[in-house]
């Protein structure tokens, strides 16, 4: 990430007085069933809990719907988000609203990325939330 910044910032495309906004993402995505797949793997193997039950997109949000009158939102904070994830995330179909052609033509590094899912660094995310007792 921080090469990119540095070749963005060396970047001479961009012309005064003209949109100098640059979206730094990965330009490949994963699916939500890929990161999903993963996260339950990883959980299943470095976590002490029962295994992972993985639900439809729909599924969750009306169990998250159905919690939010029953529930205190300091033992559900998701459902602060609510709407949030009513309006705007579909699950699976997900696409990113970020234009990226000004991004990638400043950056070589961002054209030429390492695979969009890091299962290792994944799984060292996941076992510091563990360690945290985050989850």
């Amino acid at each position: 990430m921080a090469k990119v910044l540095l070749e963005i910032s060396d970047s001479r495309t961009t012309a005064t007085g003209t949109n100098t906004t640059f979206h730094v993402l990965h330009p490949e995505s994963s699916s939500w069933g890929t990161i999903i797949t993963s996260v339950k793997q990883i959980l299943d193997q470095v976590g002490s809990g029962p295994p992972l039950e993985v639900i439809s997109y729909p599924e969750w949000l009306a169990k998250l719907k159905a919690s939010s009158d029953a529930t205190p939102v300091t033992a559900n904070p998701a459902v602060k988000l609510l709407l949030f994830f009513e309006n705007t995330l579909s699950g699976d179909d997900f696409e990113s609203p970020y234009e990226l052609n000004r991004s990638l033509a400043a950056s070589n590094t961002l054209r030429s990325p390492p695979p969009s899912l890091d299962k290792e660094c994944l799984r060292a995310l996941i076992k510091g939330w563990i360690e945290e007792a985050c989850i």
